[in-house]
């Protein structure tokens, strides 16, 4: 069993010697010793620094709550919270110590911190820096705006096997920089893997993992979560760094079925099913599939696990690298994954990547296990009968024989990519290169004649990239997803786009959660009285103008959060606040409608029919479109960003009346516009339509705006008299 290390106390944070990293702000901002001490000498002040400082030693900054702007809550665990601070958007994970020191975790607390502090890859959730205070620890997270795995698995039942070949490469990447770097996760699962803004998987949490200064060998420790323990662990024997590959099996499984494989009512009858499977189950496929290849090498072949096992050359790469968990399997093509945007170029030995993104990101706080929820089309089934024979269906090509070479660096291929056959690491360097720009960036100390080979192309990425072209690899299938498709050739958003998008969305949330808030206030809908009673009527009526009046603050909160919008005149503000207003109500509704019960929620719990509508006191006349607009824009499928840009363009609308400055409203709009096109066309690459659907729908607005118009002049007919904010925000005049 491992024992806590001899250093284990209260000393919250590790000290400056060990943990050696910069401080916390993007790359790029990061000041060497000597800048900053120019900075001083020109009577600047500079951070200050612990330790000893020499030339190249990177200044580390003491931060304080008071530095944060704190906006609202992201997700709750066992020991603290976690919360979203701005400017730089990162997740600020606040622990308290009076609970760590109860359980006695202070150890286990340092460990992580030291871990992940140390990790540097783009699929591993970036700890940018830390501090404590008398009560709290705060850890300074990477952001990631779309939450857990967790959550879009249970929204979605399950994945279909591209999206799950697009999150097991990426995992597949950071355990390969993790085991490299002596680090076992030993827990990792859909609640610990967190999703970026376009769907790249962050691996978060790493509480399990064992120290970094103690020797990478063979341990006896039980921990991690029930569903997802290697037979290893649960027998008491020894392991390894493998076990992590036991965990990728079972996620894998659990992303195309909706459940882990070994879900069971109680622990023993779990652990049962568990120390069963090895050598005694067939993954029995409902469809001609490939996927079960990495399950079945993780789960059912012990060598890829057991340090007791004669190791194998090359077996975790075998299983790391398998092709079908890269690409999907019934195209030899590399096509951006449905739902994913675009994906993330593998860490291979060919070309790797150099840390993060300077995206910031959340922790994964604790959440349940899942529910076994049946997916609508289940792929895959665990069966301990033997397999029935199946007839062999035409269509996908041969599997490769494992003798091929990649024609740009001699290596051994995985299979055609971008109408080559390539490795793993030169289709990744490609695809990098292509998206990024790199042919500009390359440069060759040879004068452009180096030979490539699998020694070379980490030297030399201009000749790689050469070579690659050569060979024939095309640009045009590198982002568009197939011949002919390059219209979203080399597409990406830039870092101020990405940083923006994040804003919004984050301020929605925050918007969201503020309004939630006041449900509580709300006048009750009537129930059990007469309907058609004066008191009832008027009762409906104040409800929901109530819950307008709720909304339009929500809308003035989220206005003042768009960057953009406070440099505008005051005059400006108002006028296009109360032009928009009705506009950004229309799509809020669309965005709560369910197509399935044909009714509309509001603040979580209230739920409305036409009918509700219509018995508020609302003409059927303006009932009917609202409840069209909501069917149409639910089959544009818009997610949260797509939502924040198009209410933030609704905005910044210059031909709004009383407008003094039109051209500087433009000018604001235009970069929601641009961020708008680019996410557009990375998400969705072949509907080169969508774009200008999307804007089509403004257009529609102003339709609508002008029959809520009319449904305002007959309220003031029916002597219904709308509370002031309304009155004010609408220009009814009485």
């Amino acid at each position: 069993m491992e024992e806590a290390h001899p250093e284990c106390s209260p000393a919250w944070i590790p000290s400056s010697t060990r943990l050696r990293k910069a401080p916390f702000s993007p790359p790029s901002l990061v000041k060497s010793h000597r800048k900053a001490a120019r900075k001083s000498s020109r009577g600047q002040p500079a951070v200050a620094a612990t330790g000893q400082m020499g030339p190249s030693t990177p200044i580390v900054r003491h931060y304080t709550i008071a530095d944060f702007e704190i906006r609202g809550p992201l997700g709750k665990g066992n020991f603290g919270n976690v919360y979203m601070a701005c400017h730089f958007i990162v997740a600020l994970k606040v622990l308290f110590k009076s609970q760590i020191e109860k359980e006695g975790l202070e150890y286990q607390l340092r460990r992580e911190i030291e871990i992940q502090a140390h990790l540097q890859q783009h699929n591993i959730l970036h700890l940018y820096n830390y501090f404590h205070d008398a009560r709290r620890v705060y850890l300074i997270l990477e952001y990631a705006p779309r939450g857990e795995l967790y959550k879009e698995l249970q929204n979605s039942h399950a994945f279909d096997e591209p999206r799950t070949a697009t999150v097991m490469e990426e995992l597949a990447d950071a355990l390969t920089y993790c085991h490299e770097k002596k680090v076992i996760h030993r827990d990792m699962k859909p609640e610990k893997l967190l999703l970026r803004l376009m769907g790249e998987v962050k691996m978060a949490d790493f509480g399990w993992s064992p120290p970094l200064n103690v020797p990478f060998s063979r341990r006896k420790t039980m921990c991690g979560t029930l569903d997802y323990l290697p037979p290893e662990m649960i027998e008491g024997r020894i392991y390894h760094e493998k076990v992590d590959l036991w965990c990728l099996g079972v996620l894998c499984y659990e992303l195309l079925v909706g459940n882990p494989p070994f879900e069971s009512t109680s622990h023993s009858e779990t652990y049962r099913h568990i120390l069963k499977l090895p050598g005694n189950a067939n993954f029995r496929w409902v469809h001609d599939s490939d996927a079960g290849q990495p399950i079945t090498l993780s789960l059912d072949e012990p060598e890829f696990r057991h340090p007791d096992y004669p190791p194998t050359p090359g077996s975790d790469a075998r299983l790391l690298r398998d092709p079908t968990m890269s690409t999907p399997t019934t195209n030899s093509v590399d096509t951006p994954l449905p739902g994913n945007g675009p994906s993330t170029p593998s860490s291979s030995p060919g070309g790797k990547e150099d840390g993060p993104e300077p995206c910031p990101g959340g922790a994964a706080p604790d959440v349940p296990s899942t529910d076994g929820a049946d997916s609508a089309s289940v792929v895959v089934i665990l069966d301990t009968a033997e397999e029935p024979e199946r007839k062999r269906k035409k269509g996908p090509a041969p599997k490769m024989l494992g003798d091929e070479l990649c024609q740009v660096c001699g290596d051994t291929a995985s299979g055609f990519h971008y109408n080559v056959l390539s490795c793993e690491g030169c289709k990744g360097f490609f695809r990098r290169s292509v998206i990024r720009g790199g042919a500009g960036r390359y440069a060759c100390r040879g004068g452009g004649t180096c030979q490539m080979d699998a020694f070379m192309r980490r030297k030399c990425q201009q000749c790689r990239l050469r070579k690659c072209k050569e060979a024939g690899m095309r640009e045009q299938w590198s982002d568009g997803g197939g011949q002919g498709s390059g219209e979203g050739e080399g597409v990406q958003l830039t870092a101020a786009q990405e940083l923006m998008i994040q804003q919004l969305v984050a301020a929605q949330l925050q918007c969201n959660k503020r309004s939630f808030s006041d449900q509580p206030k709300v006048t009750p809908w009537p129930l059990g009285a007469d309907p058609q009673s004066r008191d009832a009527r008027q009762q409906r009526f104040a409800h929901f103008t109530e819950l307008a009046i709720i909304s339009v603050q929500e809308i003035v909160d989220f206005a003042k959060q768009v960057p953009g919008f406070l440099q505008l005149g005051r005059e400006d503000q108002i006028a296009l606040l109360k032009a928009s207003t009705i506009e950004i109500m229309l799509l809020e509704t669309a965005r709560r409608y369910n197509h399935e019960t044909e009714c509309i929620t509001f603040l979580k719990d209230f739920t409305y029919s036409k009918d509700d509508f219509h018995r508020a006191g609302l003409q059927v006349e303006f009932i009917n479109p609202i409840f069209e607009f909501s069917r149409a824009m639910r089959r544009l499928g818009l997610d949260d960003a797509e939502y924040a840009l198009l209410i933030a363009i609704n905005i910044f609308s210059a031909d709004r009346p009383n407008v003094q400055e039109p051209s500087r409203v433009e000018a604001l709009q235009q970069p929601y516009v641009d961020a708008l096109l680019s996410y557009t066309r990375i998400k969705r690459p072949q509907d080169q339509l969508r774009f200008p659907r999307m804007l089509m729908k403004l257009v529609s607005l102003r339709t609508l705006s002008s029959v809520h118009s009319e449904q305002v002049f007959a309220l003031r007919l029916q002597d219904k008299k709308l509370p002031p904010l309304l009155s004010e925000i609408w220009d009814v005049h009485e």
